[in-house]
């Protein structure tokens, strides 16, 4: 993927301790005690996606994508307008190279966030790992734009580098 691996999970709204502490090992790098840490907050609220979420995160850095899926998905069951659970599945998803599954995160977090140049982007990506190079440099093209129009020339740069190869490697024969 191009735009970015895993969002870093939001500021927690007042919860346990147990998941201001896995809060914190997440964010330190400890990712093996934000997995422990989240199950506890789990296990004391089993209702706040947002827990699941962020256990998700950590079992993604830690290379556990089937288990961030499961989160990922249990965080939707509870909360279905999550966007960071839409986008971060599909992110294992791709990283899976389960394409499809990945392609209907993706667009699903634009149906709730249609904005989001990060999952622009990355759709492209799962569309160019597919070979379906025109949806790729569409989507592409779009996050570039949506980028630019917010004045963050960093990632309309970098994008634009990433089209440039797409193009080139679009027209060059095989």
């Amino acid at each position: 993927m191009i735009a970015c691996e895993s969002s870093p999970p939001p500021e927690p709204p007042p919860q346990s301790q147990a998941a201001l502490d896995a809060m914190q090992k997440l964010r330190t790098g400890d990712l093996e005690g934000a997995v422990k840490a989240y199950s506890t907050a789990i296990a004391e609220n089993p209702k706040d996606a947002q827990n699941y979420i962020n256990r998700g995160i950590a079992h993604n850095e830690l290379g556990q994508n089937p288990k961030a899926i499961a989160d990922y998905t249990k965080a939707l069951e509870l909360d279905p307008t999550q966007i960071l659970a839409y986008f971060n599945r599909a992110n294992a998803h791709h990283q899976m190279k389960q394409y499809k599954e990945a392609i209907d995160d993706y667009t699903k977090a634009l149906e709730l966030e249609p904005d989001s140049g990060f999952a622009l982007a990355n759709r492209g990506a799962t569309y160019f790992a597919m070979d379906q190079k025109k949806e790729a440099i569409a989507d592409l093209e779009s996050a570039i734009q949506l980028f630019t129009a917010k004045n963050d020339s960093q990632n309309s740069d970098r994008l634009q580098k990433q089209l440039d190869k797409w193009k080139a490697t679009a027209t060059t024969p095989s």
